[in-house]
């Protein structure tokens, strides 16, 4: 057991192939983004078990993550696609390859975390459940005449795709609270396939969706802090009076009347560092892996 490199690719093979059996699709989505140019293999660490005959029998993935957390600037790493062969389950492998990540987290990062549905397996490791919090502000609608331009971008152009890479490199942090900087590959992981909108006038790309009459914002991709007002102007959206936030809006002059909601998910997240939080926040949906 060990952290190994992906410049075999015979390796990658194994793990995409293991980690699909537990998890379906990603294979899938792993070779579409590959197609524009987003490897698996150039972000994710594979801690890995073979046997004697280079089979894989468990793997996990560990993930370089630039938080940042109150303001401050943190590395952490992301744990995710723990998995192992059914048949090689309850053999400890699990314990082995948790140990050896976290040994290596220890050593180079201010703490990990991961998502899961099964939180009990964790908490022996130190992790512990961060409870996350919605964000929904009621607002007076502001119907508008005018209609503004809106792009659709197309993951099948490469002028899109180029575009938005380029933009999530030089993004700033959706929320001084709890943001992500200068992360591509989950970034695009998560939002493969997904309705990304463009406002030129503004250079800023939104993912929302509307649900029950709300609009729900899952992410603001720009190189500036403006004003939510602006933008749901902009994306002609000023008419809706229920915004939910998927982050915390510290960074896009909202005011005080925004209530956090507590999100209850059955994939929770969980924490293993020595810092606190007091404060409600949370993660990204398009940075969670």
């Amino acid at each position: 057991m060990s952290l190994l490199s992906y410049q075999d690719n015979s390796l990658f093979e194994k793990t995409i192939t293991l980690i699909d059996s537990c998890f379906p699709g990603i294979k899938d989505l792993a070779e579409n983004c590959n197609k524009i140019g987003i490897r698996w293999q150039d972000n994710s660490k594979p801690f890995c078990i073979l046997n004697a005959q280079q089979r894989l029998l468990a793997h996990l993935g560990a993930i370089d993550f630039p938080l940042i957390i109150n303001g401050k600037s943190y590395c952490f790493l992301a744990l995710h696609a723990i998995c192992t062969q059914l048949e090689h389950r309850n053999q400890g492998h699990f314990h082995s390859l948790m140990q050896e990540a976290l040994k290596f987290s220890d050593l180079h990062y201010a703490g990990c975390f991961l998502f899961t549905e099964s939180p009990n397996l964790y908490t022996r490791f130190g992790f512990r459940t961060i409870l996350e919090y919605k964000f929904k502000w009621h607002r007076q609608s502001m119907p508008s005449r005018a209609s503004f331009p809106v792009k659709i971008l197309n993951f099948k152009e490469k002028e899109d795709v180029d575009f938005l890479i380029s933009l999530l490199k030089r993004r700033i942090p959706i929320s001084k609270r709890f943001g992500i900087t200068n992360e591509v590959n989950v970034s695009i992981f998560n939002l493969y396939g997904k309705e990304l909108y463009y406002s030129e006038e503004l250079d800023l790309i939104l993912r929302y969706i509307i649900e029950e009459n709300t609009v729900v914002i899952y992410d603001i991709i720009s190189t500036h802090y403006c004003a939510i007002d602006d933008i749901l102007k902009k994306f002609n959206l000023a008419s809706y009076s229920q915004i939910t936030f998927c982050f915390q809006p510290d960074q896009w002059e909202i005011p005080k009347t925004v209530l956090a909601e507590a999100y209850e998910d059955p994939c929770k997240f969980m924490l293993r560092t020595q810092m606190n939080f007091n404060y409600p926040f949370m993660v990204p949906t398009t940075s969670r892996c």
